[in-house]
């Protein structure tokens, strides 16, 4: 699985749309507009932005906007979609524990379902140092679609799939478990983390919501 994943964000990007419309039965692009769930101001940079939808969406709403993506297939796909609808170059390429930008540049910072990387402490501060006094930083870090009795049936089916393919499914144990592994990283980092669920198209998701202090960032 870890293998298909790496093909599919470098080699295989060009199939990303169609294999994330397949398996979520259409409603990706809705999944993905979870980390917006109390809308979006000032200056956005998307960690991780992939091939660019959320990016559209935003830039189509006339919002500040940057996108980041290690990928070099994912940055040239969105590059052309951004060009091809008349927007501005907004993108670029980079790691999460090293982002090209100048200190408190950000007030909200976004990603959705994001390789383990994105949740590094080391990118944890890097978010900190990138967020204004009082920013907020939105993971959606997974979802559980809606349970069938029918445990055989095609949706029920596509269920099981997505529960592997996004290995968070908001069990209670699961929650715990996210909370003592993700909280003391970004808690550390300078941030007040909570966790939220937020019911979107088939599915409810599971979004890590952080918020900078106003402090000075954490002396390590």
């Amino acid at each position: 699985m870890n293998s298909f994943f790496n093909l599919l964000y470098s080699h295989l990007a060009w199939i990303y749309d169609l294999v994330a419309w397949l398996v979520s039965g259409g409603a990706w692009w809705d999944w993905q507009k979870s980390a917006l769930f109390d809308g979006a101001s000032g200056q956005i940079l998307e960690l991780g932005s992939g091939t660019g939808h959320l990016l559209v969406d935003l830039l189509t709403q006339k919002c500040n906007v940057y996108g980041m993506d290690r990928s070099r297939q994912m940055i040239s796909i969105t590059g052309k979609k951004l060009r091809d609808r008349g927007f501005p170059a907004v993108l670029v390429r980079a790691d999460t524990v090293r982002l090209p930008f100048p200190s408190s540049s950000f007030d909200l910072l976004l990603a959705t379902f994001p390789p383990p990387a994105l949740l590094h402490s080391e990118s944890a501060s890097e978010y900190f140092r990138l967020l204004k006094p009082g920013g907020r930083l939105h993971i959606t870090l997974g979802l559980s679609t809606y349970e069938h009795e029918n445990n055989s049936s095609p949706v029920q089916m596509i269920h099981t799939f997505l529960s592997m393919l996004y290995r968070n499914t908001l069990r209670p144990d699961q929650l715990s478990s996210l909370e003592s592994s993700l909280f003391p990283a970004f808690s550390r980092a300078g941030f007040q983390t909570t966790l939220l669920q937020v019911e979107q198209k088939n599915a409810v998701l599971l979004v890590l919501c952080c918020t900078r202090s106003t402090a000075d960032p954490p002396v390590v």
